[in-house]
């Protein structure tokens, strides 16, 4: 069963100073304290206001020195509680919260409880009190946001960036860190979208917002709570340029969209590899999705055909491409790179790219999978496409990079030579003597 520090703190994040109230609160009404109980939830809820009070701006249409006296007052022992009573009820010159008057009039009810329990009048309080009242908090903490605080928060973010305003060496996470005290959690995602407008207001190059953009959405993740990174999920997925840019620079963030299957295809089917993208970005987010479980069993031959033409050894670490071998990445290789440009006029291009950057990709298919007639043919088609290629680009007389790489592992692997032999020989296939050449038949 979950305890009620718990279950607040999945909802709202909660300053260090609340936490002992509300874990004596609940010790308290385990052990049918009840009053106890009631007294130490209040003061646990005005501390929590008090947080957001003390990291507040001063609230529109309240004058500034009125405030910092406000400040002052929250911040002594004996008035913080007092303050922070008057400050929800206030409404003239402007209110500090702006919530309804029906809620106001539950904050006073709820002090009126908690005087009985203090000053232990007659009043009955049994279980249902304390439990009414966690409840209201379950239910209004987010409420009570400070007037004002969101744009004055969104405005400072927005500033950080700025050098003419923030010293290059000022840290981020305190900002961020104050997003769930003074933003509302139905005013979240409005907000993300007004941080992104204000950074691409004040700088001119793509990547630079884009960079600047992916580094508050990373912290926010990092630094606060479920219910604003709940928030951040529903904006990035109906902001599709912000998800894409913001994953090919944190792929490992793609568990975000675990309960969003139709974002995860409409990202591996239609945003990775498309266009002028970074296609060494987007195979680092496809592996990602691989690797989360993100892309159903019955969709990875699609998804892992779309990305195949762009993947390159070099740019895949041991475990990446361990990700990929286990997800069939490399199943039937060879037919694969042969439909590599089918019907366009580059296609010899195309898998001639495909073969110089991942030579290591197809030895370790030649020496992990059993050797069919079309594995032969096709490495045989594909050597003399390369060759054909390579004269045309090359007048030294030189071997396509697959000669050498072929040649080096069936030295290595003479049993695999043997069985590639045996079936050209069946077949009446001639093999490419760069790969299969007289100098080392006899060790076999």
């Amino acid at each position: 069963m979950k305890t009620l520090l718990t279950r607040i703190q999945e909802i709202f994040p909660l300053p260090e100073e609340t936490i002992i109230p509300f874990q004596e609160a609940e010790t308290c009404y385990r052990a049918g304290a009840y009053r106890a109980a009631l007294l130490f939830s209040y003061i646990g809820w005005g501390l929590a206001l008090r947080a957001r009070l003390l990291r507040s701006a001063c609230p529109a249409g309240i004058n500034s020195k009125q405030w910092q006296k406000n400040l002052a007052k929250l911040r002594r022992e004996d008035s913080w509680d007092h303050e922070v009573f008057d400050l929800v009820q206030q409404q003239k010159p402007a209110p500090v919260f702006l919530v309804s008057e029906d809620l106001r009039h539950q904050v006073r009810y709820w002090k009126d409880r908690r005087n009985d329990c203090a000053h232990f009048k007659t009043n009955e309080i049994d279980h249902s009190h304390v439990e009414s009242f966690w409840q209201f908090i379950f239910s209004n903490l987010g409420k009570f946001v400070p007037n004002g605080s969101t744009a004055s928060l969104q405005n400072e973010i927005i500033l950080y960036f700025d050098l003419n305003v923030t010293p290059p060496d000022t840290p981020l996470d305190p900002i961020i860190e104050r997003i769930p005290y003074c933003v509302d959690t139905d005013e979240l995602v409005k907000f993300f979208e007004g941080v992104v407008t204000g950074i691409s207001s004040i700088f001119d190059e793509d990547y630079r917002i884009n960079r600047l953009v992916n580094r508050v959405l990373d912290t926010v993740i990092r630094v606060t709570n479920d219910s604003t990174v709940n928030a951040l999920k529903d904006f990035l997925v109906t902001s599709e340029n912000c998800l894409v840019n913001f994953l090919r620079e944190f792929p490992q963030h793609v568990i975000l969209l675990e309960q969003n299957p139709q974002t995860v295809r409409c990202l591996w089917r239609k945003h990775l590899f498309s266009g002028f993208s970074g296609y060494h970005n987007d195979m680092k987010v496809f592996v990602a999705l691989l690797r989360a479980d993100l892309i159903p069993q019955e969709e990875k031959a699609e998804a892992n055909s779309k990305a195949f033409p762009y993947v390159r050894e070099d740019s895949l670490s041991l475990e990446d491409e361990l990700t990929l071998k286990q997800n069939d990445f490399f199943a039937d290789v060879f037919q694969k790179i042969g439909r590599l440009g089918a019907g366009t006029s580059i296609g010899i291009v195309e898998k001639n790219r495909w073969v110089e950057g991942n030579i290591k990709i197809i030895c370790w298919y030649l020496e992990s999978h059993e050797i069919s007639v079309q594995t032969v043919r096709m490495m045989c088609v594909l050597y003399d496409q390369e060759k054909r290629l390579h004269e045309l680009l090359h007048e030294d007389g030189s071997e396509p990079e697959m000669s050498a790489g072929l040649y080096m592992f069936f030295k290595s692997n003479p049993s695999k030579r043997q069985e590639i032999e045996k079936i050209a020989q069946h077949e009446k296939l001639t093999l490419p003597e760069a790969i299969f050449g007289e100098v080392d038949r006899e060790e076999s």
